[in-house]
């Protein structure tokens, strides 16, 4: 004859993220065949430029070691205006009231600048940091 034992009391586990951490990412477990996997997913790094009748706002930017940097560049001035950095090999040119997205994965300092109003000063920079 078996004499029932009490076991401990389990942590109750609920919400979203147990169960997508328990159902899709088992170990060994392979991803779907469209080919995602929650590995792959990371936050979007990204920066929205204004050019503007002979400056770039912001002036300097701030980016990640290592990680990719999405810039949106719009052209808010009446002029036509580019977005140059030349050690990158960046050169997009825009109307005025186009936008354009550039991603780069800059290191150390970069400058970047306006081709057609250097003269007036419109440059800015990317910093690196950790």
């Amino acid at each position: 004859m078996r004499i029932p034992t009490r076991r401990p009391a389990r942590e109750a586990r609920h919400g979203p993220s147990h169960l997508l951490a328990g159902s899709l990412r088992r170990p060994g477990a392979r991803a779907p065949a469209g080919g995602w996997s929650l590995r792959r997913w990371r936050p979007r790094r990204g920066i929205s430029l204004e050019a503007d009748d002979f400056y770039f706002e912001p002036k300097e930017i701030r980016a990640q070691a290592g990680q990719p940097l999405t810039i949106r560049i719009e052209n808010e001035g009446r002029t036509p205006h580019t977005f140059t950095i030349e050690s990158l090999g960046v050169d997009v040119e825009l109307q005025p009231g186009q936008e354009r997205t550039v991603t780069i994965t800059p290191t150390g300092t970069v400058m970047f600048v306006c081709r057609l109003h250097l003269a007036q000063g419109m440059t800015g920079q990317i910093t690196v940091g950790q």
